[in-house]
């Protein structure tokens, strides 16, 4: 559910700076696409987690949408240094949850 809810906070982020005439940017579409890839996969596709264990379940919904929104906040032409390596960390931590979910899936659970 919580992942849902982001993914619908991030489309009204998106919304709102096309809104405001603001351009969008690829990295707001590619982290939204690989995002909605990744609840897809984490909601949908078995074997699921079970529902012992919180911790698992925190690390999976969380931390993936910390990553998504520290991955919306800026734009990658108009970004300082520090800003540039948020999103870069961001991406990094998205591809880290993705891989770890996969493996996971693919040879755990």
């Amino acid at each position: 559910m919580f992942l849902i809810l982001a993914i619908l906070g991030g489309f009204y982020f998106i919304f709102r700076f096309y809104r405001e005439g603001q351009p969008i940017g690829w990295n707001r579409v590619l982290v939204t696409v690989f995002f909605i890839g990744y609840t897809l996969t984490y909601l949908y596709v078995p074997p699921f987690l079970g529902m012992n264990n919180q911790y698992t379940g925190r690390m999976y919904e969380l931390v993936p949408i910390g990553c998504y929104f520290f991955a919306l906040l800026p734009d990658m032409e108009e970004a300082c240094t520090e800003e540039k390596a948020i999103v870069f960390f961001a991406w990094f931590g998205l591809i880290v949850i993705a891989s770890l979910l996969a493996c996971f899936k693919l040879y755990v659970w």
